[in-house]
């Protein structure tokens, strides 16, 4: 993996969650990293544990891609460690496509409404 990730907030979690946390959110963010274009600086990853007095703990992930010009920023909250992790990189991936994508949709739906002509 080429970009950098820094984790912020991980204070809460003991030694064990924090390794499985990170490793799985490694393996999410490759995923992504895969679609995003080649100037991607890196990810800063902030997570929160709410609720830590019950039965069950609530996860809260926020995620920024940082590129030189734009920063994409997503978060997402639930009760499963890998759920919330792979919404994450899902909203995160789909942030990113969409932004990429638009001037060639522009340009296609352009093209075609020439030529029906």
């Amino acid at each position: 993996m080429t970009a950098t990730i820094t984790y912020s907030n991980t204070g809460k979690l003991n030694k064990t969650d924090q390794l499985k946390l990170q490793s799985l959110i490694e393996k999410e963010l490759f995923k992504v990293e895969r679609v995003c274009p080649k100037d991607l600086e890196g990810f800063a990853v902030n997570i929160k544990v709410h609720h830590t007095t019950g039965r069950r703990e609530k996860y809260s992930l926020h995620v920024k891609a940082v590129f030189p010009k734009k920063v994409f920023a997503v978060q997402e909250a639930d009760w499963d460690v890998r759920k919330v992790v792979h919404k994450v990189a899902n909203s995160l991936e789909k942030e990113i496509e969409s932004h990429s994508a638009k001037p060639e949709r522009r340009f296609v739906h352009w093209v075609k409404r020439f030529w029906r002509k």
